[in-house]
């Protein structure tokens, strides 16, 4: 697996920002000469995470390339549409949209589409996108601790709010246990308050609600499959820890995944969130 930085330039005749077209077709593009523009993207490998650069703002999108480069150079173009060149597209699954937080991994390129090798800023997008995945801002490059100042406000609704977002919609929540039972699906615990619906690929829509994309876990796992420190095998559906995990949970946890009625979750989502878990281990 390797890693991307891959710039969305700023084109003003599209009447928005090009990234949001990146992101609207679930793909990367390029254009003008093949051999500069377009053949550099055949040196991306399905699985490798990218990395969408946008000037003045910074780091706002982490994707993931879902198919080799088909290289083709399109004459009936989405983003270049005045200008006379081919434009060249590479399909990539936007995952993460952080155009609200920008971030910053030390180092730009001048390049359209560079990869990234060096250790620290390799450790840098790991560490971006395990907080993204939580659904946080990445931490900055420097973070100091801000001072604790107690105060009387009463934050109890906010934290109930929260808990409640986090069992996921109640539709998606209610539709994996018709689905699955009324149980976490790692541990069997049968205490439905504190089991959550867990999404296999990171919500972007209502298509994301489909129970075949979720399952149901207890709150600290799906904090920790949320890490990418749990993993579920797509065929076997057995359960994959990491080692820290096993020695905490040991035979707390089931071998394999806990599936009623013969349903299972959707085996290409699992198949992408495997990869994921192996890679970042």
């Amino acid at each position: 697996m390797k890693y991307w930085l891959f710039n969305a330039e700023q084109i003003p005749e599209l009447g928005c920002d090009a990234a949001d077209i990146w992101f609207q077709n679930n793909m990367g593009f390029s254009g003008n000469d093949r051999k500069t523009y377009g053949e550099p993207l055949g040196k991306m490998e399905v699985g490798d995470y990218v990395l969408m650069y946008q000037n003045d703002k910074g780091f706002v999108w982490i994707g993931m390339v879902l198919e080799p480069w088909n290289q083709k150079g399109y004459r009936q173009k989405l983003v270049y549409k005045r200008l006379d060149f081919p434009e060249y597209r590479i399909s990539i699954d936007w995952q993460h949209d952080l155009r609200e937080t920008p971030f910053d991994i030390g180092w730009t390129s001048p390049q359209f589409l560079c990869s990234v090798s060096k250790p620290e800023l390799v450790a840098r997008i790991e560490d971006v996108i395990r907080w993204a995945s939580k659904g946080h801002a990445p931490r900055p490059m420097a973070e100091e601790a801000d001072e604790y100042i107690p105060t009387d406000k009463d934050e109890r609704k906010s934290i109930r709010r929260q808990i409640k977002e986090r069992r996921g919609q109640q539709n998606f929540r209610n539709g994996l246990k018709r689905r699955y039972g009324p149980c976490c699906q790692i541990t069997g615990c049968a205490i439905f308050d504190i089991v959550e619906a867990a999404h296999i690929r990171p919500y972007r829509g209502e298509k994301d609600n489909n129970p075949e994309n979720g399952i149901l876990l207890r709150s600290d796992i799906h904090t920790l499959f949320d890490l990418d420190l749990i993993g579920i095998h797509p065929d076997s559906l057995a359960i994959h820890c990491v080692e820290p995990v096993n020695c905490e949970y040991g035979t707390k946890i089931s071998k394999t995944l806990l599936c009623a009625n013969g349903q299972r979750p959707s085996q290409a989502a699992l198949k992408i969130r495997f990869k994921r878990f192996r890679d970042l281990q």
